[in-house]
């Protein structure tokens, strides 16, 4: 048995519910064969031979919830109302918290939720962190071009905003 480490990439769009044609929510299977792996389970095959055990595997889990800040954002506007009320978009933060509640709601189990011991938010990059990478950007640019580049402010302003976006620091590149 090995030690190794699981990431599962945009988890989220596998706890949301797939129904297909029969019925069956294909999610809800896959997640349950997640669950079993979870827990520590030891595949073996016919002979008896051990396959797969998990149980000194780390998983980790990674998505952007976006159906959940959606769904947050659009029950906040509900509450507006009046010509002096406004936009939802105008308050709403992609970075907002989302709660191990609000996975359940959307459609992990309990079960599936408890097996990840630790649980966090992203957050926004702080402005010295981005210039950080604008300016690791420009200088692979400038050496693999072999041209010197120089940003106005202007776009520099510009690519700051767009590194606290939905897409993060991919978008600026």
């Amino acid at each position: 048995s090995g030690i190794g480490i699981v990431f599962f990439d945009e988890l989220d769009k596998k706890i949301i519910p797939s129904y297909g044609s029969s019925g069956i929510n294909y999610n809800a299977a896959l997640l349950a064969e997640l669950l079993t792996m979870l827990e520590g389970s030891i595949i073996t095959d016919n002979s008896g031979k051990t396959l797969f055990d998990s149980s000194y595997t780390l998983f980790i889990g990674l998505g952007s919830f976006d159906v959940v800040r959606e769904k947050k954002q659009k029950e906040a506007s509900k509450k507006l109302i009046g010509f002096e009320a406004k936009s939802p978009l105008s308050d709403y933060d992609h970075y907002n918290d989302i709660s191990l509640d609000d996975i359940i709601e959307l459609g992990a189990s309990y079960e599936f939720v408890g097996r990840f011991t630790l649980f966090a938010n992203y957050r926004k990059l702080a402005t010295e962190h981005i210039l950080e990478i604008i300016d690791t950007i420009i200088a692979e640019l400038s050496e693999a071009l072999q041209v010197k580049i120089m940003l106005s402010e202007q776009m520099k302003a510009f690519l700051l905003r767009e590194a606290n976006g939905n897409f993060g620091c991919r978008r600026i590149r």
